[in-house]
């Protein structure tokens, strides 16, 4: 993603901070929100057997991953989200 945005779009590219972390881990999350203005959150398990062999992970992940990711960004005033029932 990272060099497809580079490649297309390199003066906002610039403007960009990736961060690899671990959304079911809230401090990760809390620790990568310092002077971010929008949140793009694209942390999930997506395939179904995934899911259904690994149950737990994909609630841990998906939901409670989730859920540090809203309350990192309401508690640093993030405007803005990928997620449609947030911005």
């Amino acid at each position: 993603m990272r060099h497809e945005l580079q490649a297309k779009y390199p003066e906002q590219a610039a403007k960009v901070k990736f961060y690899i972390g671990d959304v079911r881990d809230y401090r990760s999350v809390a620790d990568a929100r310092p002077g971010v203005d929008y949140i793009f959150h694209a942390a999930a398990l997506k395939q179904v057997l995934s899911c259904e062999f690994f149950p737990m992970q994909a609630v841990k992940t998906n939901v409670e991953g989730t859920d540090n990711v809203l309350h990192a960004a309401i508690e640093a005033g993030v405007k803005k989200g990928s997620m449609p029932f947030y911005g």
